[in-house]
């Protein structure tokens, strides 16, 4: 695997957070659908609901993502999704998933609505799993997720429910950056550090993104855990960038095939303080490599482990 080059540009505030844009010099070119553009169905099991794994059904005429992050809400008990999937046209696969309701299980339908919302920061930064030399077991934990799902909704959902806080909190009046043409992704620092990656495979996949990614930013903007609220260097946005070439490691087992899209690979990886997971694209040669989602963090940041 050939690592894409990336370019981090100017920083810009937003609440407690600094927010670069990101750029990549890799095929921009996937044909995948993603966001609320995805004809992605999800339920609960066939064979009976399980806390930790939803069935989802690809209903479109092309591939499809679903991010890492994704609300899952309804069903049993509203989820989010635990890692990125490519689903071919009229594929279903059990996908991990962790619940971000406590207090309910049951309810009139097994199906679950989507609205392309994706988790607070804090939530999914104990979804990215640091476990590996110098981060010790943080593997992902259903009662981990939980404590950090309570310190949004404790006083808003009785149920402990991420989606009715998310629904029930005023966001902060913050200006939402537009994408930069050919905007692949964010660097997102806070308290003068980087603290995460996100990229997509095309500037068009970002975007389809980065309204839910921005909302859930305002709506975690007022719960930055009391951490110092002064902006990002853009110095340690390259710094972070420059280190991740190193850390990127495929899994060699093929996952899945998909036709003329391409076949799937998981990504995961350390390399210091950096933890990276994702999902890339290989078809048939002389296609390269390409990643279709990715996100990587700074498992030591005080942002991620408390």
């Amino acid at each position: 695997m050939q690592f894409p080059q990336l370019h981090a540009g100017i920083g810009r505030q937003f609440g407690p957070f600094t927010i670069f844009p990101v750029w990549s010099d890799a095929r921009g070119k996937l044909g995948l659908s993603t966001g609320a553009h995805a004809q992605l169905q999800v339920t609960e099991l066939a064979s009976g609901p399980e806390v930790n794994r939803l069935t989802v059904r690809n209903a479109g005429p092309r591939s499809a993502l679903l991010v890492e992050g994704e609300l899952l809400e309804g069903g049993h008990q509203h989820r989010v999704a635990a890692e990125s999937l490519v689903l071919g046209a009229g594929e279903q696969a059990d996908v991990p998933a962790f619940c971000v309701e406590q207090g309910r299980w049951g309810g009139p339908s097994a199906q679950h609505g989507r609205r392309g919302r994706r988790a607070p920061l804090h939530v999914r930064a104990e979804l990215a799993g640091f476990g590996g030399p110098g981060h010790g077991d943080r593997h992902p934990d259903q009662g981990r997720v939980w404590q950090r799902v309570g310190r949004f909704a404790s006083e808003v959902s009785a149920t402990g429910s991420l989606v009715e806080a998310l629904d029930a909190t005023p966001r902060p009046d913050l200006e939402v950056p537009g994408p930069l043409e050919g905007q692949r992704g964010v660097v997102i620092g806070l308290a003068g550090r980087a603290l995460m990656l996100e990229l997509f495979g095309t500037s068009t996949m970002f975007a389809r993104h980065w309204a839910q990614l921005a909302d859930a930013l305002r709506f975690e903007a007022g719960h930055a855990l009391e951490l110092p609220q002064h902006p990002t260097p853009g110095h340690a946005a390259r710094d972070f960038v420059a280190a991740l070439p190193a850390t990127a490691d495929p899994l060699i087992a093929k996952m899945r095939d998909y036709g003329d899209e391409a076949s799937t690979y998981a990504l995961r990886g350390t390399a210091g303080r950096i933890a990276l997971r994702g999902l890339g694209l290989r078809g048939e040669f002389p296609r390269p490599f390409q990643i279709a989602h990715m996100s990587a963090w700074d498992a030591t940041h005080p942002f991620v482990t408390a």
